[in-house]
């Protein structure tokens, strides 16, 4: 008991000293993912020709979604995982 009663103090000691950075990491992991999810998103609607004037050849074409490999990689896991 005594054990689990340190590691709460060292776990409130840490996260009291450390909130600030803490705070900003989970804001930007949480950007990050909204910008993921509304691209997934996008790229859907993309493919199943909810715009009516574009298709998923129109941005890739203009030369504004040239991702990474990677990144197009997650991308496209992304948009798999989300169907």
């Amino acid at each position: 008991m005594h054990c689990a009663q340190d590691l709460l103090d060292r776990d409130d000691a840490f996260q009291e000293s450390h909130i600030e950075i803490i705070t900003r990491f989970y804001r930007l992991f949480e950007s990050i993912f909204k910008y993921v999810k509304d691209l997934v998103r996008y790229l859907n609607d993309l493919e199943e020709g909810v715009f009516i004037q574009q298709s998923l050849e129109v941005p890739t074409r203009a030369g504004w979604m040239c991702l990474p490999q990677g990144a197009r990689g997650v991308a496209y896991a992304a948009m798999a995982g989300s169907r």
